[in-house]
């Protein structure tokens, strides 16, 4: 397990992020050290400062989820999308199905 500082928070906390261990993130308060899951920690978190001085840190919060490379480095297992599905096309296929189904009752 490796974790990185990538972020600060505004009451002096510290954001890791952590590769390879049972959560990707940790947030240290003080000398309490807390497992997080990172992306959920940063949606919720307004104060927290990201830190863009490593090539590491730059590359991580490029947010570049167009990059297979990207995906797989910092994104959770369960958050990536199946390879031969793209998931904006089953909400665009659902919306469709709404769609039709509440058209044909009126004609």
């Amino acid at each position: 397990m490796k974790k990185i500082l990538v972020g600060k928070t505004g009451d002096g906390g510290k954001l890791f992020f952590v590769a390879g261990g049972k959560s990707d993130g940790i947030f240290q308060q003080g000398k309490m050290m807390t497992g997080v899951s990172f992306w959920d920690f940063v949606d919720k978190r307004v104060d927290l400062t990201e830190l863009k001085l490593t090539n590491f840190q730059k590359r991580l919060w490029s947010r570049d989820v167009s990059s297979n490379e990207w995906v797989n480095e910092f994104l959770p297992s369960s958050w990536r999308p199946e390879q031969t599905e793209n998931p904006y096309n089953k909400k665009v296929s659902a919306a469709l199905d709404t769609i039709r189904t509440t058209t044909d009752l009126l004609f």
